[in-house]
């Protein structure tokens, strides 16, 4: 009898593999018709005739290195989607940048949005962090120069560069009519990819700046450290953090779920063969945060990648409560190729889902509870350049380096006498950015920051609650 079950479990596994090679072996068969194959032989003959009448004819000779290069350079844009790019020799170096942790610019990540080019986010403690460019900007100008047809690799080279040196930009900004121009001074940017603290005495916090190949050990270690003040909740900001690494996200998010799947990817072809498809999911073993810890996220437009991939599960698995505004969607797997030549071609292959199966990609994630910041209109921006103009904060700053909150509510109504009118909280946030601008500024602002604040009211209502 066992005899028999062993051949027939045999037969049935013999069975599966030989139906798995058919399946294999017909795959290809099946993706490209014979009809898709006759259509590529009519363009390609299109092509190669257009090829040689503009090689042998056209008015100015051209290299054939130039000709196919401008075909692939068109193909690329027919596809519009500014994160497949073909590589020029040396860009695939600026590629790897963001992952291996310093490079001279300005600490600005851009994308393509609409065909302008856009802010992702801004990097904390960087010269376009520090001049308040923010998520959502779109970059109108550079040098006066404007941005036409942006191509993601042209417009980084322009930006970075050595450190010390100037670059101006102008933003166009919503709710604002005029463009506003920043020059900011390059410096050699240092992607440290995790900071924390604690707050309250027993709440800790932690800032994931990127998702670099560091960010998980550096993550640990953070963790580890703040274990050790015995906190009771736990607030993750991955707020302006443009993302990173897909399986530096999939090894951050097992640190906080123990179990069920965290992202997955499903690519054109895995309809034909599931392979191609990638799920990831969590393992108890390596969960450093109690399932019963309470946790806030903190997200906003420039949480991008990575970023809305940790959020996503958190929020899928009801682990921890989102705060912030929605994210910015990007939500694509990218590869990499080496051509010959030393050129490369990166191009899009896959999507990310969250576990409950949403699709990232241009959509976003929303917060669980939506917090703005505050939004400056054109008024205001106006009358921040007058206080600037007339060193308002500076001489404040000097005559009150120990200042109070009625030294504060003096200088509004100073301000008011000189027909400016601003929030009691920017004129904070004013202060404070001038009081840091030559040395380092508090991780956390318990001050002036909308969302934090309500992250850490989240936090202390579920520690009391069960206690």
């Amino acid at each position: 009898m066992k005899f028999y079950n062993f051949n027939i479990a045999r037969l049935k596994y013999f069975f599966i593999i030989i139906l798995f090679s058919i399946f294999t072996i017909l795959t290809p068969v099946y993706s490209i018709s014979s009809s898709e194959s006759e259509e590529e032989k009519k363009y390609f003959k299109i092509f190669k005739r257009v090829y040689q009448k503009l090689r042998d004819e056209y008015i100015e000779k051209k290299s054939p290195k130039e000709l196919f290069i401008g075909a692939i350079d068109g193909m690329i844009k027919s596809l519009n989607d500014p994160h497949t790019a073909f590589l020029k020799p040396q860009q695939r170096e600026e590629l790897q940048i963001e992952t291996k942790g310093e490079y001279g610019g300005l600490g600005i990540v851009i994308g393509i949005r609409d065909n302008k080019l856009t802010v992702i986010s801004p990097i904390e403690d960087t010269p376009a962090e520090r001049a308040g460019i923010q998520p959502g900007d779109k970059i109108i100008k550079i040098n006066g120069e404007e941005v036409k047809d942006p191509k993601l690799n042209e417009i980084v080279k322009v930006l970075r560069g050595k450190p010390g040196t100037k670059v101006t930009i102008s933003i166009e900004r919503e709710n604002v009519d005029e463009l506003i121009d920043y020059t900011l001074i390059r410096e050699t940017i240092k992607l440290k990819p995790v900071k924390f603290a604690v707050i309250k005495t027993n709440i800790g916090y932690i800032k994931i700046i990127s998702f670099n190949k560091n960010a998980p050990k550096e993550l640990k270690k953070a963790i580890k450290n703040l274990k050790k003040k015995n906190i009771k909740g736990l607030i993750i900001d991955i707020r302006n953090n443009p993302g990173g690494l897909l399986d530096v996200a999939e090894k951050i998010v097992d640190f906080f779920i123990s179990k069920g799947l965290i992202v997955y990817t499903r690519t054109r072809k895995g309809i034909f063969n599931p392979f191609l498809n990638q799920d990831y999911y969590a393992h108890r073993e390596k969960t450093l945060i109690p399932d019963d810890m309470p946790l806030v996220v903190l997200i906003n437009h420039g949480s991008a990648s990575a970023s809305e991939i940790f959020a996503g599960a958190i929020q899928d698995h009801k682990r921890g409560i989102l705060v912030g505004v929605k994210s910015f969607g990007k939500g694509s797997v990218q590869s990499v190729i080496d051509l010959d030549d030393g050129y490369g071609l990166r191009y899009t292959t896959a999507l990310y889902y969250t576990p409950n199966g949403r699709q990232i990609n241009k959509k976003g994630i929303e917060p669980d509870i939506k917090v703005e910041q505050i939004k400056l209109s054109k008024r205001e921006i106006k009358d921040i350049k007058k206080i600037e103009n007339k060193g308002y904060i500076k001489k404040f700053l000097k005559e009150h380096p120990n200042y109070t909150p009625k030294d504060i509510d003096i200088l509004i109504k100073n301000l008011n006498n000189d027909d400016i009118y601003l929030d009691k909280i920017i004129i904070k946030k004013l202060i404070k950015n001038e009081k840091y601008k030559k040395k380092k500024a508090p991780l956390c602002d318990l001050d002036t920051d909308l969302q934090l604040k309500m992250g850490i009211q989240i936090i202390l209502m579920q520690i009391k609650n069960r206690s």
